[in-house]
């Protein structure tokens, strides 16, 4: 009698169980093996997917990759200025000429470095792999945008704000990795709003003539010592000089900072 009883037990659990699983599909339309595996990927997705920021986003994304090329080219230059690629960047291409928005840009044999947001180009910065040229292009409803690896960097962490991409690739190499490079020395204030930003201009008179403006405006900045002679971060890489204890060591605010640098002036 018990037995019989548990029996019907367990097969009203079942009914009751396969009737749910029915009521899922007819509400989903979805069948056993869809269902399982739209849970797993989900699953999957989340353990994967890294932190996002939420940063205002240009208004104009494109993608040049079906046009440009990638060829060993990239990876010998880079070498040449003691760069190693990271795969966080980006890709990057060998260029070629073409005309954007009525404007040439004759780029063939010339590094293309994207500025990517959300796997998306909004803009570019181009550099002879000959010469010293180069070309940028940021359409014009991104022009508040000129920043690289802007949408890679922890924003609850100190930001190193450089002139050049490949200074701040420099000071990545040596561990100090939440960068970017506003392509110039002028970096567009209304994105670095609200971050705890260290300026790191060239070491000549206008990257000193900025750092004193910025540290009037608040911001920390990077000053360097009296008898270092190399202009930036990536001629440092290149010498050998010790990075680390530049930026653990010659970071200053206010007025300080302002005292430290005009006397170099």
């Amino acid at each position: 009698m018990k037995f019989v009883l548990k029996k019907n037990i367990l097969k009203h659990i079942k009914s009751k169980s396969e009737k749910f699983k029915d009521n899922l599909k007819s509400l989903t339309h979805l069948n056993d093996s869809d269902f399982l595996g739209s849970f797993k990927d989900f699953e999957i997705k989340e353990a994967k997917e890294e932190p996002k920021n939420d940063f205002e986003k240009p208004s104009v994304l494109f993608d040049l990759s079906n046009i440009f090329t990638k060829d060993k080219r990239i990876e010998d230059y880079l070498k040449g200025r003691s760069l190693n690629f990271s795969e966080k960047f980006g890709d990057f291409f060998v260029g070629k000429s073409l005309t954007i928005d009525g404007k040439n840009f004759p780029i063939d044999d010339y590094i293309v470095i994207p500025l990517y947001c959300e796997n998306k180009w909004y803009g570019f910065y181009s550099r002879s792999l000959k010469e010293h040229k180069f070309f940028t292009y940021i359409p014009e409803k991104n022009s508040g945008f000129k920043l690289w690896n802007y949408y890679n960097i922890d924003k609850s962490k100190p930001v190193y704000v450089f002139e050049g991409i490949f200074d701040a690739m420099s000071a990545f190499q040596k561990g100090f990795t939440n960068v970017v490079a506003c392509l110039g020395a002028t970096p567009p204030l209304e994105r670095l709003e609200g971050l705890d930003c260290i300026m790191c201009f060239d070491n000549d008179r206008t990257g000193k003539v900025n750092s004193i403006k910025f540290a009037r405006k608040g911001f920390k900045v990077l000053c360097y010592p009296d008898d270092l002679k190399f202009k930036d971060f990536n001629e440092m890489l290149q010498n050998n000089f010790d990075i680390e204890n530049l930026l653990k060591n010659n970071i200053k605010q206010s007025i300080n900072a302002v005292v430290s640098i005009q006397r170099q002036l």
